[in-house]
Parts: C-alpha cells; structure tokens; sequence
C-alpha cells in the first residue's frame, strides 16, 4: 500500500465510534458516518483517543439523561393538564386559581383576555385581578403559561369571588280556606266553601221546621218541602242552587212549585207562593251568614 492510500483511526467527538481517515489527513476535512458531524482530521495517540471517546460516551449519557428529563417534564405537565382539565369550568375564582396553581408548583404565569382579545404578555394573578377590579364589567379569561403550546388551550372566566345567586322570592302563601260563611252584600255573594254553603242552606231551611228531601255537598244542591200553606194543602216543593262563581264565592238560587193533591191533574203557583218560600229561606240565609 502506498503512502498516500495508507489510513489510520480515528475517534468521532461527537458520537464516540471510530472512522478511518485517509492519509495524509493534515487539514482533511472529513465526516462521521454515525452522526454526520465534521472536523479537521488529527492524529491522536492511543491514550488521547481513549480520552477522546470516554468524553464521547459522557456526552451521550448526557444528552440521554436530558432527553429523559424533558420527558418526563413533558409528563408532568400533561398531568397538570389534565389534573385542570379534570377541574375546568366555564369560570374559576381568584382563590381557586391560586390553590390550582400551589398545588402543582408552577410560576404565576398567565395568558391574559379581556372581552376576547388577548394581551401580549404574561400577567401575575394579583395583576389579573387588579384589571377585574378596574373594569368589572369586563369578561376577563385567563389561561396559564404551561398551555401556550396546546391546540385547544382551555381559558376560563376570572372572578375575584363567585357570585352568589339570589334565591327566588318565596311563593305567596295562600289565603287559609275560610271556617265559616260570611254574606258580601255589595256584590249580593256568599263568601266560605261549598261545604260549609250546604250546611248553611239546611240550618235555613230547619228554622222553618220544613223537610229535608236531599242534601248534595258535591253539586250543591238542597230540596226541601213543606205542610199544608194558605194556597196548597199539600204544601210546596223547593230546591235551592249553590253556584260558586269564583273561588270560595257563591250564588244561591232557588225555584218551588205547589205539589198536586187528590184529584188535581195540575197545581198552580197561585200567587207565586211556593217561589217565595224558596226565596224566603235564602234571605235566611243571608241573615245568618250576616250574624256569623
């Protein structure tokens, strides 16, 4: 082999493996194969090139060792997002921003938005909350600094302290249901339930000593009848009508007729006496409700 085809080893600085280098190498630029750096190429004793690629090898350990420290800085801060994330909400306060922040050790940085525009530099909490108190009335959206690189960053509301929201106002509370019944003159009703309004009709018709046919509380309705009277000797037949017009307010109607006796195939309301009974226990009525 002539001189000028004879090659020696050498030791990369970078990556550490060795690579022949033709000679003559003074001032030979060449290249490493395993990682594609370039250097002058030098002649080095055995010792040297030991030095030369234990340095190598530390500086690999090292780069190795950051690439696992960035990593596992990149899972942390996954964490925390995702720890946040599992917190997020259409607005956090003050104080939970800070407890948030505390807890996974990170600086007081923030990404600042005001009625959606975003500033162009970080802000301190105690800053953020500086401008909410200046213009309250303004949405202002924080996101911190350890988002800056997501696609979808999560900003929320700021508030200094959560709004507390008003109760509705208390339904009013119904009238109590009446006891017993009261006579309105001036609009000529009857003031109670339908219950108490059929007890009423039948007190009033037993102050005359007439007879109770039937008694219906559920559709108010009552029937009476009474003896012999100056027009009829078989005496009338009555009803009376409870009508609630409004709530717990009532009407009350009535009709008679003469009952037919003997060979009568007719009987006729002479003077309209058996229409005046009706009438006549409904103004009873009135006058005890009235005294009640």
């Amino acid at each position: 082999m002539s001189k000028s085809e004879t090659t020696f080893i050498a030791t990369c600085s970078i990556c550490g493996k060795d690579m022949n280098v033709p000679h003559p190498y003074k001032d030979h630029e060449i290249s490493c194969l395993s990682c594609k750096a370039r250097f002058l190429a030098v002649r080095l004793t055995d010792s040297e090139r030991k030095k030369v690629k234990l340095l190598a090898e530390c500086r690999l350990q090292n780069a190795e060792k950051r690439s696992e420290q960035h990593s596992q800085q990149k899972d942390v801060e996954s964490e925390y997002k995702s720890e946040f994330n599992d917190e997020i909400a259409s607005s956090l306060t003050h104080q939970q921003l800070l407890e948030w922040q505390f807890q996974n050790q990170l600086d007081d940085t923030w990404w600042l938005a005001i009625s959606g525009h975003s500033a162009k530099r970080h802000y301190s909490l105690l800053e953020v909350k500086a401008l909410k108190e200046s213009s309250p009335n303004s949405v202002v959206s924080v996101l911190h600094a350890v988002y800056t690189d997501d696609e979808n960053p999560q900003w929320v509301d700021y508030e200094i302290v959560r709004a507390t929201p008003l109760a509705p106002p208390p339904l009013p509370t119904p009238p109590p249901s009446p006891i017993k019944v009261k006579y309105i003159a001036n609009k000529i009703v009857f003031y109670g339930t339908l219950p108490l309004m059929t007890r009423l009709a039948v007190k009033a018709v037993q102050s005359h000593n007439y007879k109770l046919d039937n008694v219906n509380d559920t559709i108010g309705l009552v029937t009476f009848s009474t003896g012999m009277t100056f027009a009829s000797w078989s005496g009338a037949s009555c009803s009376l009508h409870i009508e609630e017009v409004e709530q717990e307010h009532f009407k009350v109607s009535g009709a008679g007729k003469q009952n037919v006796s003997g060979m009568q195939m007719a009987a006729l309301d002479f003077f309209g006496e058996a229409q005046g009974i009706a009438n006549k226990v409904i103004g009873t009525m009135r006058q005890i409700a009235s005294s009640q």
